[in-house]
């Protein structure tokens, strides 16, 4: 159990479980805190619950005479866990919460160089690309697309080489249609 008090680490390395006999590892323990005791109710002890892993069974040890309830809630308060931050992920996307930017005007300005553009570069001076930007674009372009030519170079055709006839079994003897009997 993690956030375990320092002085019950410490209790616990003198202890060993009643089920096998095993050292009780600080690891096994499930809960820890006051409550009624087992062999009277009417007292209120400081009870470590365990489950031992090698034997396969939970125990309970009660501290009653060692240490004081107030020493247990001191040390309870001290070591109080960090609430962690939720990490909840929306379950949907957030919605729209305004009017977009672009207005129709631009929209239809855009749209009209789109339609009116004679090639890919009156698109991309349209859009706002320097013409040097566009002519180093274009330069490295059929240079990409000179060396994927070369790879890509179709094999030139030849004519595959004729195969010589191997001579059927009855013909090899100069029999037409009889097979040698030897």
């Amino acid at each position: 159990m993690k956030d375990l008090p320092n002085w019950i680490i410490g209790y616990l390395e003198d202890q060993v479980c009643p089920g096998c006999g095993a050292k009780i590892d600080p690891d096994f323990v499930t809960a820890c805190g006051v409550a009624a005791s087992a062999k009277d109710p009417a007292i209120e002890v400081c009870r470590i619950d365990y489950f031992c892993l090698i034997c396969d069974r939970g125990f309970s040890l009660e501290i009653n005479s060692l240490y004081s309830l107030a020493d247990l809630a001191d040390d309870i308060k001290k070591s109080k866990p960090v609430k962690k931050k939720s990490t909840k992920l929306p379950t949907s996307p957030p919605s729209c919460k305004g009017k977009s930017k672009i207005s129709d005007a631009e929209v239809k300005a855009f749209s009209r160089m789109l339609r009116d553009a004679d090639s890919w570069d009156d698109v991309l001076y349209g859009i706002g690309i320097r013409q040097e930007d566009i002519e180093e674009y274009n330069a490295f372009g059929k240079r990409v697309d000179a060396e994927l030519d070369k790879i890509n170079k179709p094999k030139p055709k030849t004519k595959p080489k004729a195969k010589k006839k191997k001579p059927k079994d009855d013909e090899s003897e100069g029999g037409k249609g009889k097979k040698c009997t030897a």
